[in-house]
């Protein structure tokens, strides 16, 4: 864990979440003042923007971050860092960010070391290798999601949470980042997921905790790009939806 002396501030606020997390969440998930995060393992990777803007806004950085990808092949790191700080300019704008704050946000991404040596191919994040270890580390698996001829959305999540509650440590925390899409909510079954969302259920092995709507804004301003395998612009879809960023405890 890196000295508190060596951590920067933490970017943006925590936003409005439906059950009020408590601070020692974001703390686990980004770092907070004088305090660093706690190791993060990320799943279902592809251009490797989201691990990017992420790692710009911990406070220590890329520090502790593993990411990983179904995917046989990897984008070089030069290449995912000029996509993310490009990104930011269009996205900085949806925003409706300043010039100077666009341009800061370009800074803490292009400011970032090549980490690419904790990237990983070959994943499948409902079966993951002896080699990656989830235990006392926070899990994030952002946008799930599969066509219907390799199966279920819904299987999938359920799936993922059942081989993350064999590997996770009691207490550790487990995020998933949901698309409010209408096509991709009613793949989702959220029910299955929260459960009815009081979070009294546990589900999967894990307590659902609440949700945040501004974390992934702030991901997205630091360069996060959407992206599928679809010939269309998924990015420019999902843009114009909003996300939830759901939070759990194993139990």
């Amino acid at each position: 864990m890196a000295e508190a002396a060596a951590l920067k501030p933490r970017k943006g606020r925590k936003g409005k979440s439906g059950f009020g997390l408590p601070a020692d969440i974001w703390n686990d998930i980004l770092g907070g003042d004088g305090v660093a995060p706690k190791p993060i393992v990320l799943f279902g990777e592809a251009n490797f923007t989201f691990t990017i803007a992420l790692a710009s806004l911990r406070t220590n950085g890329s520090e502790g971050i593993t990411a990983t990808t179904y995917d046989s092949q990897l984008p070089t790191f030069d290449r995912a860092q000029a996509t993310a700080e490009t990104q930011c300019t269009p996205n900085g704008k949806k925003y409706k960010l300043s010039d100077e704050e666009i341009e800061d946000n370009i800074a803490d991404v292009s400011g970032l070391p090549d980490f690419s040596d904790n990237w990983h191919t070959d994943v499948d994040a409902t079966s993951i290798p002896d080699w990656l270890q989830v235990a006392g580390k926070v899990v994030w698996f952002q946008c799930p999601w599969t066509l219907i001829s390799m199966g279920s959305t819904e299987n999938l999540i359920r799936d993922f949470m059942q081989e993350m509650a064999r590997k996770q440590d009691i207490g550790d925390i487990l995020v998933i980042g949901i698309s409010t899409h209408k096509v991709y909510i009613g793949r989702y079954n959220i029910e299955s997921m929260l459960g009815d969302g009081s979070g009294k259920s546990i589900i999967n092995g894990y307590r659902y905790l609440g949700y945040d709507k501004n974390i992934i804004k702030n991901i997205l301003k630091h360069g996060y790009k959407h992206h599928s395998d679809a010939t269309h612009d998924i990015h420019q879809v999902h843009n114009d939806y909003s996300f939830d960023t759901s939070i759990q405890k194993r139990r």
